[in-house]
């Protein structure tokens, strides 16, 4: 796949994972809507990966390390917030973490978090 069709299919994939998150939450699936918000912050790391460095975006799903990758400046909150979003991916795919997060994912914590996501997701869109 050529850059300009990696990128495309990183954007247009997180733009699907987006419509999906939100679906999620209203239905009130918060475990899996952050899941997915996790999913859609880790494709724009990989598009801003191809973007800037030219090369195939690394298969990790830690959000941190992705961002360093990518040569992004974080701050120490922003390093604190996506590693615990990258958490999410780990705490609702594997089930001897599912049913704490599960717990933890409520209407409250979902809210503060997608906000969070939602501010991060405005900033590496200005990255790109």
């Amino acid at each position: 796949m050529d850059k300009d069709n990696a990128i495309k299919y990183w954007l247009e994939s997180a733009g699907h994972d987006q419509e999906t998150a939100e679906s999620l939450f209203v239905s009130k699936q918060y475990s899996w809507c952050l899941f997915i918000w996790q999913l859609v912050l880790e494709k724009h790391l990989k598009a801003i990966i191809v973007t800037k460095l030219d090369k195939s975006a690394p298969t990790s799903h830690d959000l941190v390390y992705l961002a360093n990758f990518a040569g992004l400046s974080l701050s120490k909150t922003q390093e604190k917030n996506l590693s615990e979003i990258t958490s999410f991916n780990i705490k609702a795919r594997y089930e001897d973490y599912k049913h704490a997060f599960y717990k933890k994912a409520t209407l409250s914590y979902s809210i503060k978090w997608i906000k969070i996501i939602k501010d991060i997701l405005i900033w590496l869109q200005k990255q790109n």
